[in-house]
């Protein structure tokens, strides 16, 4: 197979996943509007560091967000980076996601001020 055809290949693999990755989308997307009209104050929710009950908003930590710009800029690297992953299947693709969230999230709640 020539490089031509694996670009094919991929870029076929790539535009299949493209409504996968807009369902997810829908998600964080409705919460923002949700924690918009109700002045932020979903972000409560959010990780409360060094606290015990604070380590609760790593699980909400990827819906909320402080503005329209902060959502749209997360999603369109989120779309991207998760098109490139969902090459390797939709199982990495979970793993690497949770493993992202949890890790993250746990940092934050270490050693955000």
């Amino acid at each position: 197979m020539n490089t031509i055809q694996q670009l094919q290949v991929i870029f076929s693999s790539v535009q299949n996943y493209v409504p996968y990755v807009l369902r997810i989308l829908v998600l964080p997307w409705l919460v923002q509007i949700v924690n918009a009209l109700l002045g932020y104050k979903l972000n409560v929710l959010g990780i409360l560091p060094r606290v015990p009950v604070g380590m609760l908003g790593i699980a909400f930590c990827p819906l909320l967000h402080a503005s329209f710009s902060h959502i749209f800029m997360n999603s369109f690297f989120f779309f991207a980076l998760a098109l490139m992953v969902l090459l390797q299947g939709k199982q990495v693709f979970w793993v690497v996601v949770i493993s992202v969230t949890l890790l993250s999230g746990l940092m934050v709640w270490l050693f955000a001020r």
